[in-house]
């Protein structure tokens, strides 16, 4: 099992016990810690098709998740179009998808995306921050 963070991401207060509390109670699921969604508002903590799954911030993955990732990820690069500007996002969404993975939304969401300029693609808007975040 692992958690994923991107370097670019404030961590709520008690981050470690807060973390490892969501995943006891569901150590089999994939954990989503950051959203940017209006059902954060409306619906809460929820489960999501991987489908929709995208915002690479701070995620769990269950045992064994991170290497399938991984190789599936080696095949895809060989397939994507060139000039994608955020692969992970992508290769994970559909590792989902094509595995019919189902993903928990946690809210209120543990980390915020930090204020700032993209250095993906610098066109992105600075202002991806969370709805639910609570420092």
């Amino acid at each position: 099992p692992t958690v994923q963070m991107e370097d670019d991401i404030i961590l709520c207060d008690n981050f470690v016990e807060k973390c490892e509390s969501a995943i006891a109670r569901t150590p089999n699921t994939v954990i989503q810690f950051f959203s940017r969604r209006k059902a954060d508002l409306v619906v809460g903590s929820r489960m999501e098709t991987g489908s929709k799954f995208l915002m690479h911030q701070c995620y769990y993955l269950p045992a064994g998740m991170a290497s399938a990732i991984h190789e599936y990820s080696i095949w895809y690069e060989q397939y994507c179009e060139d000039g994608m500007t955020s692969p992970n996002d992508w290769v994970t969404r559909d590792f989902f998808k094509q595995n019919r993975i189902s993903y928990f939304v946690h809210i209120p969401n543990l980390v915020d995306h930090r204020e700032s300029v993209s250095l993906i693609d610098s066109r992105r808007s600075s202002k991806r921050q969370s709805y639910t975040f609570e420092p």
